[in-house]
């Protein structure tokens, strides 16, 4: 029954540690554990269930887009220094 049982168990965990490796390959090239590109997302607000708005930093420019199926509009450009905290 023991080694009925790790018959079992053994591949299982060989296939599971394949596909979470294989996850972590492919989501890697997508940014979502970096974030060092010339873009980084601040925040995102839902609006609705198909609209956000996204705060995005652009080096100099903060963005702040509106963002709906299909659709990207600009809503405003801000310094950075627009965002910092008056009281520090």
């Amino acid at each position: 029954m023991n080694g009925e049982f790790l018959g079992v168990l053994l591949p299982l965990l060989v296939v599971l540690g394949a596909l979470l490796g294989a996850l972590v390959w492919v989501n890697k090239g997508r940014g979502l554990y970096r974030n060092n590109g010339p873009l980084n997302v601040l925040q995102v607000l839902a609006v609705s269930s198909r609209e956000r708005v996204v705060v995005l930093d652009a080096g100099k420019r903060i963005m702040v887009l509106g963002v709906a199926s299909g659709r990207v509009s600009l809503l405003s450009m801000l310094d950075p220094a627009d965002l910092e905290d008056p009281t520090s």
